[in-house]
């Protein structure tokens, strides 16, 4: 990954960092490549890579960044390593080495102070891979281990990192309650021949009351979040049966599927020449 930049000559000043997002997940290994992003001399063999590796056995994770090989006009081995891990949780502990050599770093706890310094950690809870999406959906924010290395020559050392208390358990997004009998099932699933065409179907249904959304399962697939009693099918085939279900979502849980319905696109009517 590298911050966002307005213009080539800002990612120049960018050189001497590498930055790594990281989503722990059993045994994962990765070649980052770099150039000088200008001219063919890759095709000569003028670029640099650095293999990464990562193992994760319950919740140990080590990572490793071995030496660079390779190298092109323009490259600087000096570089700040910063490492993004997406974990739950704060870590119990933290081992770094460059080389044979042990860093120690530092828990800070704000991000102004995490981008001040070096050696350093910060457990961040509203982590965004791009922080330009904050404006759209706060709710994009996640849990990330972030460690900054101090300037190394990346060509002569290695890098290993030991964390213990990585929690990698997934987060459900858009999770559906249970089924409860007790919902109301949506009834009269019709079709609505005045939307519906050659090419799509229309159907509605009667609101239920504190509805949150409404699923419809349509030739076995889901369709969900569906906010109004009422939907369009495009892109379909002229004369072609569907089959259709219903059911409302809402905070005691899901509803019971309705009755398996079939309707049917109309037949396709040829313009005059």
């Amino acid at each position: 990954m590298a911050p966002a930049t307005n213009t080539p000559r800002d990612y120049l000043e960018l050189k001497k960092q590498r930055q790594i997002v990281f989503y722990p997940a059993g045994d994962t290994n990765f070649t980052l490549y770099e150039d000088d992003g200008i001219s063919a001399k890759y095709q000569k063999g003028e670029y640099a890579q650095t293999r990464i590796t990562s193992q994760l056995a319950d919740n140990n994770l080590t990572i490793k960044l071995e030496r660079t090989q390779g190298e092109y006009e323009g490259f600087d081995p000096e570089k700040v390593t910063e490492l993004d891990i997406r974990t739950k949780k704060a870590p119990v502990a933290i081992e770094v080495k460059v080389g044979n050599d042990e860093v120690q770093l530092t828990e800070v706890n704000s991000i102004e102070e995490f981008e001040k310094q070096a050696n350093c950690f910060y457990f961040d809870q509203h982590y965004l891979t791009n922080p330009y999406l904050k404006e759209f959906n706060p709710k994009l924010e996640q849990s990330f281990l972030r460690m900054k290395i101090s300037q190394t020559d990346v060509v002569q050392t290695d890098l290993t990192v030991n964390i213990t208390g990585v929690d990698d358990t997934p987060v459900a997004v858009n999770k559906i309650p249970a089924v409860n009998d007790t919902v109301a099932i949506p009834v009269e699933l019709k079709q609505d021949e005045t939307q519906t065409t050659d090419t799509a179907i229309s159907v509605l249904w009667e609101p239920v009351l504190r509805s949150e959304s409404y699923q419809l399962k349509i030739d076995h697939l889901l369709y969900t979040n569906i906010k109004k009693p009422q939907f369009t099918l495009n892109s379909l085939k002229p004369d072609t049966l569907h089959e259709f279900q219903v059911r409302v979502v809402t905070e005691k849980g899901v509803s019971a599927w309705s009755p398996k319905v079939n309707f049917k696109t109309k037949i396709q009517v040829e313009k005059e020449k």
